[in-house]
C-alpha cells in the first residue's frame, strides 16, 4: 500500500530537520552502521492530499464585541455582505449637573462620531456611500447574547424617520501623507436632528448625571448604509474602544471680556462638545448579511479544487482526512503494547498544510495572519480539537493541533500549517481511549482567526495543483 504516497524528502539529521527536495534515502555515519549501534533510515513520506468543501455559516454569535462592522461589500469571487450595528451610548464622563445648567450656556448642535485609522476597511476607497441613523425607541437587552443575524427592524427597535444621515467615501478627501501617519485617525460626523441633542441638552441633573435614566431617555442608535454608486463598495472595521465612536453634543460658554485697560468688554466663547460613547459594557449587536447568489464559490463540490474562507459569516471549509489514509497508517504503526521484533517506527511529525492561490487571492488587501481548526462536538457546534493521554486527565484535555500561522516556503509559496501535537498522531491511528475515539478527528473545519470581525479573506488550493495542494504530511523514522 506504500506505493501510493509520495516520499518526498528526507531528514538531514537525527535530529531530524526536513527539506522539501526530492525523495532520497541518505547513507547513514559509520556510528550507525550495523556493526556499530542501529541500522536507520530516515524518510518523509505519506504526503497526501486533503479533500476539502466549501461551507457557509448559519450565523456568527458574538460573545464579545471587539469592533463595530458598518458598510458594504461585493465582488465576484468572495460574494457579498452587509453589515450594520445596534447600540447603546453611555454617559462616559459623569456630568456634575445639567449641561444647560446657566444662562451663559448655549447649544450650538450634535452629531454622531465614526472614527477609524488607515487600513480599517475592505473595498473600493473611493465608493460614495450614504450612513444612516436611526434612534433606538426600545432598549437592547444586555443580558442577551445577539448573533449576526439580529435584525433590529424585526424587533422593532427603532424609529423609522432616521435622526441623521451623511453622504461619505472612505477616504473622504483627506490627502495620502495624513493617511501615512502613523496614528491618523479620521472623523466622519454624522449631524444629528438638533430636537435630538436640544433633547439632552436640556435634560435635567437627575437624568444626565446617573447612566440608568440616561440610558432610559436615549436608548441608542441603529447604525446602516447603503451604496450611492456601482462600485464593489467598502466596509469600515470600526475600533470603537481605543478610537471611540460617540453621539457629541456641542455646546459653548458666553464669556465676557474686557481689554488690557479694564474698560470695553468683548463677548468669547469656549465651545464643549460631551461626548456619549460606545463603550464595552454597553449592549449592542452588529448584524451580517450575506449573499452568494453572484460568487464563485461552489459549495456543493466535495473534493473541491478552490478552498475559500472569509469572515464576518463567511465560507469555512470542511476538511476530511481519508480512511484509506487511516488504514495506511494502523499497519505501520504498532497499536500501543504491540511488540514488534522487526522494525520500530518513531513519528517525528505530522503536519496539515494549507496552500495560499496567490494568483486568485487579492494579497495587496492583506490576508488573514492565521487560521483556525475545529472539530463538531454531538451538538454539531463548532469547537477547538482537544485529545486525553489517560483516564486521570483535566475535563479541558489537550490541544490536538498547534500552528496555524502562514509562512513562506523556500520556492516562494505561501502556505498555512498545523502541527499535530506530541502523541495525538498515534492517539489519532490508534485511539486508547474512547473518549478519543468517540472524537470525529478525520473531518476537520478551518476558517480564518477572529472570523466574527476579520475583513481578510484567502483562497486556498484544493485538489487542482499536485505540488501545491492541502495535504497531510508525516515524518517518521524507522529503525531496524
Amino acid at each position: 500500500m506504500r506505493a501510493h504516497y509520495v516520499l518526498t524528502c528526507v531528514l538531514v539529521a537525527l535530529a531530524i530537520s526536513s527539506c522539501e527536495d526530492n525523495p532520497a534515502l541518505i547513507e547513514a555515519d559509520d556510528k550507525f552502521r550495523p556493526d556499530n549501534i542501529i541500522n536507520a533510515e530516515m524518510y518523509i513520506t505519506s504526503k497526501q492530499e486533503l479533500t476539502a468543501q466549501n461551507f457557509e455559516q448559519d450565523s456568527v454569535e458574538f460573545s464579545a464585541y471587539n469592533y463595530l462592522m458598518l458598510g458594504q461589500h461585493k465582488d465576484t469571487k468572495h460574494g457579498s455582505i452587509k453589515a450594520d450595528f445596534t447600540s447603546e451610548v453611555s454617559l462616559g464622563i459623569r456630568p456634575l449637573r445639567e449641561l444647560n445648567y446657566a444662562d451663559t450656556v448655549e447649544y450650538v448642535s450634535t452629531e454622531f462620531r465614526i472614527h477609524y485609522q488607515n487600513n480599517a476597511w475592505l473595498g473600493d476607497t473611493a465608493a460614495s456611500n450614504k450612513v444612516t441613523v436611526y434612534r433606538l425607541k426600545n432598549l437592547l437587552n444586555r443580558d442577551e447574547k445577539y448573533n449576526s443575524n439580529f435584525d433590529p427592524k424585526e424587533r422593532d427597535l427603532y424609529y423609522e424617520t432616521p435622526i441623521g444621515e451623511l453622504e461619505y467615501v472612505v477616504r473622504d478627501g483627506a490627502v495620502d501623507t495624513l493617511w501615512q501617519q502613523a496614528n491618523y485617525t479620521h472623523r466622519l460626523a454624522i449631524p444629528i436632528d438638533d430636537e435630538v441633542g436640544l433633547e439632552i441638552f436640556n435634560a435635567d441633573s437627575a437624568t444626565i448625571t446617573n447612566d440608568e435614566a440616561f440610558r432610559e431617555l436615549f436608548k441608542g442608535v441603529y447604525v446602516t448604509t447603503e451604496q450611492l454608486n456601482t462600485s464593489e463598495g467598502s466596509l469600515l472595521k470600526l475600533n470603537y474602544r481605543e478610537l471611540g465612536q460617540e453621539l457629541a453634543v456641542i455646546y459653548r460658554i458666553k464669556k465676557t471680556i474686557k481689554d488690557y485697560l479694564g474698560v470695553n468688554d468683548s463677548i468669547a466663547y469656549d465651545t464643549i462638545p460631551k461626548t456619549f460613547p460606545i463603550n464595552k459594557e454597553g449592549a449592542k449587536a452588529i448584524s451580517y448579511k450575506r449573499s452568494f447568489d453572484d460568487s464563485e464559490i461552489d459549495f456543493d463540490d466535495t473534493n473541491t479544487d478552490k478552498i475559500y474562507l472569509q469572515g464576518m459569516n463567511g465560507a469555512m471549509a470542511n476538511v476530511n482526512i481519508s480512511q484509506e489514509f487511516i488504514d495506511y497508517w494502523k499497519e505501520i504503526l504498532p497499536e500501543p503494547g504491540e511488540k514488534n521484533d522487526d522494525i520500530i517506527t518513531s513519528i517525528a511529525s505530522v503536519e496539515l498544510s494549507f496552500y495560499i492561490d496567490t494568483v486568485r487571492t487579492a494579497l495587496t488587501e492583506g490576508i488573514p495572519s492565521s487560521l483556525n481548526i475545529f472539530i463538531k462536538d454531538d451538538n454539531g457546534e463548532l469547537i477547538v480539537p482537544r485529545f486525553d493521554r489517560s483516564q486521570e486527565t483535566s475535563e479541558i484535555g489537550l490541544l490536538a493541533f498547534t500552528g496555524g500561522a502562514f509562512s513562506f516556503t523556500s520556492s516562494g509559496q505561501i502556505k498555512y500549517t498545523f502541527s499535530f501535537q506530541t502523541g495525538f498522531f498515534e492517539e489519532f491511528i490508534h485511539p486508547t481511549l474512547p473518549i478519543n475515539e468517540e472524537r470525529n478527528f478525520k473531518e476537520l473545519y478551518i476558517g480564518i482567526s477572529n472570523p466574527n470581525f476579520s475583513i481578510r479573506r484567502v483562497i486556498l488550493n484544493g485538489m487542482s495543483i499536485s505540488e501545491e495542494n492541502s495535504n497531510i504530511t508525516v515524518r517518521y523514522v524507522e529503525v531496524n
